[in-house]
């Protein structure tokens, strides 16, 4: 892919116009091909950092969600004042 000065290698050039010369209208040279290798990279660039970000989101989201461990409760409803807001009472003191 790289030749040894970092550059694109020719045979790499060659391989880029091979495969998207199909779906061009016009004849595409090694200075397409670089472009075209610079677009994609930069395409999957964005996907990647896209992940990484939704994957940051997620895991903050999950942190800050209450736990399902019913000990980090601290207030708990009587039983008898649950029946009465359902009924439409009063809660008793």
């Amino acid at each position: 892919m790289l030749a040894g000065s970092g550059a694109l290698s020719p045979s790499f050039l060659d391989e880029t116009i091979a495969v998207w010369q199909p779906l061009s209208e016009r004849p595409l040279n090694r200075e397409d091909a670089r472009e075209i290798i610079h677009n994609v990279t930069g395409f999957f660039s964005i996907l990647l950092e896209w992940d990484a970000a939704e994957r940051r989101a997620a895991k903050v989201a999950e942190a800050s969600q209450p736990s399902a461990d019913p000990s980090h409760v601290t207030a708990k409803i009587k039983p008898q004042a649950a029946r009465s807001r359902r009924a439409g009472a009063s809660p008793e003191p």
